[in-house]
């Protein structure tokens, strides 16, 4: 439930980033002075990094194993050592 959620959440970032890339695209293309075009360009071109920088399912696998580490303190390991301590 919860890795669905963050799916989800990447997924929705990742839709947004690639839109953002392409709302500036569009206004660099038409921007008449090249010191505005530059800088649209360049905002475009951050935001298509932004797009690709990381897969949805990395991120999905990070939180399971941020998640699995502390059920692990908290449930498992420590008890299966037998120390007591979480």
């Amino acid at each position: 439930m919860v890795e669905k959620k963050i799916e989800n959440l990447v997924l929705t970032a990742q839709r947004i980033e690639i839109t953002e890339h392409f709302v500036y695209q569009k206004l660099s293309q038409s921007s008449m002075g090249p010191h505005n075009k530059s800088v649209l360009k360049q905002i475009s071109d951050d935001e298509l990094k932004h797009y690709k920088q990381v897969e949805p399912m990395e991120i999905l696998s990070y939180f399971k194993n941020i998640r699995d580490n502390i059920w692990d303190k908290a449930h498992g390991e420590g008890r299966r050592k037998g120390s007591g301590d979480l």
